[in-house]
């Protein structure tokens, strides 16, 4: 699954009240998003977007309704990275209708998964 990377602008985008700015004709996709305010923006990249756009998206461009292109900036979202380690304590009490398992892993912080080997 892609991630939606999020556009960071400083002025307005390409669909406003004034007529839209005139763009080369060998583009083959234009999209235009209409923004309400003017000064640092963030926004999420529209699915459609992202799907015509070349994998590192490079091919981007952003323009306000002068045709003025204007510099921004991508931010990716970073996954937090797997840590595997093994458990700083485990122990494993049998009782008569259950097993109860206590584990200490040495992490600070709340854990996403475990995986439990048998």
């Amino acid at each position: 699954m892609r991630h939606l990377p999020t556009l960071i602008g400083a002025a307005v985008l390409t669909a406003q009240a004034l007529p839209a700015a005139t763009f080369p004709t060998e583009w083959k996709y234009v999209q235009s998003v209409r923004v309400d305010r003017t000064g640092l923006l963030k926004l999420s990249v529209p699915l459609e977007t992202l799907d015509a756009a070349r994998p590192g998206l490079e091919d981007l461009r952003l323009y306000d309704d002068a045709g003025r292109e204007i510099p921004f900036r991508l931010e990716r979202p970073v996954q937090a990275q797997k840590v595997i380690q093994p458990a700083k304590r485990f122990q494993v009490t049998l009782g008569a209708d259950s097993t109860s398992i206590t584990l200490e892993t040495g992490l600070e912080g709340a854990i996403d998964g475990l995986t439990l080997e048998t």
